[in-house]
């Protein structure tokens, strides 16, 4: 049996004592041996019960189920479980516009007017509930949510002509049930046929014009100019159409709150 050289002892032998000593653990040039599955620590006699002992996964599994932090990229939403979404991003996100430091105030939207802001949507979900806060009561409104086509948008969704809800609260007025990914660009748009009725807004900048971005600004993946916000006088009130001449689009800084549920 291997064993360290006794001191003071082992005259005549004692550097062949320590090399077999070194010899059980290490190779002849000094590198460590390979340790059999048996002396691993893991109680198992082959590689597949070691792994499971160790909890951790082969090289061919594709599941990712240990703690080691992956450089590869190989992590995919496919490889999250449903169950762990949340922990993610939680259920009932607020959308709202691209630009910060907004303030709150009410104002007349105009009849015939549809004003509109655009939305960056932060995870793959569904678009639930569309949201305004009228100041005034009257009329009817309609929402609609565009999508990031370039030149000629197309309508994704519209509630149709609602009766302009109750003011002082936030009141949904209609349920888009949109399906959306991760990075996708919608415009969030807001028509009433009254001149009378009034929706909190969002004022954002001083001066309509700069709504609109410089050339390669928040372009979206569909190709749509950056337009943070703008605004569309239609002659009537007949439902919005379900395709738009982006070239239409007036520049528009006061922009009217409405909030949409992402989950």
């Amino acid at each position: 049996m291997a064993r360290l050289p006794t001191p003071g002892g082992d005259d005549g032998t004692w550097g062949s004592i320590l090399n077999d000593f070194l010899n059980q653990e290490h190779n002849p040039d000094g590198s460590q041996k390979t340790l059999p599955l048996t002396k691993g620590g893991t109680g198992a006699t082959d590689a597949v019960t070691a792994r499971t002992n160790l909890n951790t996964i082969s090289s061919s599994d594709s599941r990712l189920s240990d703690a080691r932090v992956p450089l590869d990229g190989s992590v995919t939403s496919a490889k999250i479980a449903a169950a762990a979404a949340s922990a993610i991003h939680p259920s009932g996100t607020l959308l709202l516009p691209v630009f910060p430091g907004a303030t709150a105030s009410a104002a007349t939207n105009g009849q015939f007017n549809y004003r509109a802001f655009r939305v960056i949507i932060p995870y793959s979900g569904t678009l639930r509930n569309f949201y305004i806060a009228p100041g005034l009561q009257n009329g009817n409104v309609e929402g609609v949510i565009l999508d990031d086509t370039a030149t000629t948008r197309n309508r994704l969704w519209t509630s149709g002509s609602v009766a302009c809800p109750a003011i002082s609260v936030w009141t949904s007025i209609g349920d888009p049930n949109l399906s959306v990914v991760a990075g996708q660009h919608v415009d969030l748009m807001l028509g009433s046929d009254s001149a009378t009725a009034t929706f909190y807004r969002y004022n954002m900048m001083p001066l309509n014009a700069f709504s609109f971005l410089p050339s390669g600004v928040l372009v979206a993946p569909g190709g749509a100019a950056g337009n943070m916000s703008w605004q569309v006088v239609r002659a009537d009130f007949t439902g919005f159409p379900s395709t738009f001449a982006e070239a239409s689009m007036v520049a528009q800084a006061g922009i009217p709150m409405i909030l949409v549920r992402l989950t």
